[in-house]
């Protein structure tokens, strides 16, 4: 199956102050290296990143990911829509969808969600909530490129009747806003295990 690995990372980062977070160091990196690394071991025909940030299209063009380039002011529905589009257009039956500020996310992980997938979505969880990672077939492409607002696709997923949950460590979902939260994180080990209900 035509798999696209979409990583959004046009992020505007105001809660993180006059920087943009994902070129903060973590770990020796880049944040948004750790991410994109996980997304470019998972086995897909196109991998694409949003960005607003030439500099951060820099880095993640480093990684392997094709650019893709939207206003700053856009919204995290805005980007997906644009990658999702652009996924369409290239040919893709189905997409997983990261986020740049989520360095824990393992490679594993991602494979996992997107093995979930079938017609109906997947979502990685907590155990009560969803959240990205997620992946989705081609039959939601259509909504998904008309989301609008700043909540990705969890109000789309909240009114769909199955949504396969990846059982995933809380250790491996934290993203990554603020200082305090980097500082926090750099801290933490490396996440491990998942379940899939």
């Amino acid at each position: 199956m035509r798999t696209a690995a979409i990583l959004l990372a046009a992020g505007t980062s105001t809660r993180f102050g006059p920087d943009n977070k994902l070129l903060a160091e973590f770990r020796g990196l880049p944040l948004c290296v750790h991410a994109a690394r996980a997304m470019a071991a998972v086995a897909a025909n196109w991998h694409i990143a949003t960005i607003a940030d030439p500099q951060v299209g820099a880095v993640l063009s480093a990684c392997g990911f094709e650019i893709l380039t939207v206003p700053p002011e856009t919204q995290q529905s805005g980007s997906m829509s644009c990658a999702v589009s652009h996924a369409q257009k290239l040919g893709a039956e189905r997409i997983i969808i990261a986020l740049a500020d989520m360095p824990f996310v393992s490679a594993a992980n991602l494979a996992a969600v997107l093995s979930a997938c079938d017609d109906a979505p997947a979502a990685a969880s907590n155990g009560q909530t969803v959240m990205p990672p997620v992946a989705f077939s081609q039959a939601h492409f259509p909504a998904l490129c008309a989301m609008t607002g700043d909540k990705g696709a969890r109000k789309y997923l909240a009114g769909l009747d199955t949504v396969h949950k990846v059982i995933l460590p809380a250790s491996a979902l934290p993203d990554i806003d603020t200082r305090d939260q980097l500082e926090a994180c750099n801290t933490r080990a490396d996440p491990g295990g998942l379940a899939i209900t």
